[in-house]
C-alpha cells in the first residue's frame, strides 16, 4: 500500500493518464482512506482547473472573476 508522500507524488501522473492499471489501484485504494491525499487531489485537480482557463483567456479577467475564484479555492480548501 502507498504512504501519503507516494500518493501525492502519483497524483499529477494520475491526472495526466500516466499511472498504470495497477499504480491507479494502488493510489485509489489509499484514496479512499486517506482524507489528507483526497483534499490533496482535489486541490491540484481546482488549481490545474483554474490555470487551464486563465491560459485560455484571450483578455485579462476581471477583478471579480479572480476574488470569486480564490473563494472557491478557500471554500474547496476548507472541506
Amino acid at each position: 500500500m502507498l504512504n501519503c508522500r507516494q500518493a501525492t507524488e502519483k497524483t499529477s501522473a494520475l491526472l495526466d493518464g500516466e499511472l498504470t492499471r495497477s499504480e491507479r489501484w494502488a493510489l485509489r485504494l489509499h484514496l479512499m482512506i486517506c482524507h489528507h491525499c483526497r483534499c490533496y487531489l482535489r486541490q491540484l485537480r481546482l488549481t490545474l482547473g483554474t490555470v487551464r482557463r486563465l491560459a485560455g483567456a484571450a483578455e485579462p479577467i476581471p477583478e471579480r472573476d479572480v476574488s470569486a475564484l480564490a473563494q472557491r479555492l478557500r471554500n474547496e480548501l476548507n472541506r
